[in-house]
């Protein structure tokens, strides 16, 4: 099959829910683009390792053409499982101190 009837082929999977799989690991995200390398660009990226089973939070990544295997459409239980994961970003609660009610008798400011 030439590149470029694979390279339209992904072209199907922008913007959905995919599975990718290296020798090592498998990558679960949105793919937002592909190229003629079948570079791959994913976001929201969830990695589970094969041998170990162990699942990290990577976010927006891209993967080289050459490692990835091959790639499916995720089904919808793998799309509840990168939103669930995503942690919350906490704001720290800083006392913010109260400035002073201004300045008084500044020339040009009428009551």
């Amino acid at each position: 099959m030439s590149k470029q009837i694979k390279h339209l082929q992904m072209k199907n999977f922008v913007n959905k829910y995919v599975d990718i799989y290296s020798s090592d690991s498998k990558y679960s995200g949105i793919m937002l683009s592909t190229d003629s390398h079948m570079n791959v660009v994913i976001k929201d990226c969830v990695e589970v390792q094969m041998k170990s089973e162990n699942k990290r939070l990577l976010g927006l990544i891209m993967l080289k053409g050459d490692q990835i295997q091959f790639i499916v459409p995720s089904n919808i239980q793998q799309q509840a499982i990168v939103v669930a994961e995503k942690k919350e970003v906490v704001k720290a609660k800083v006392n913010v101190p109260k400035l002073p009610g201004g300045l008084k008798g500044l020339p040009g400011l009428r009551k």
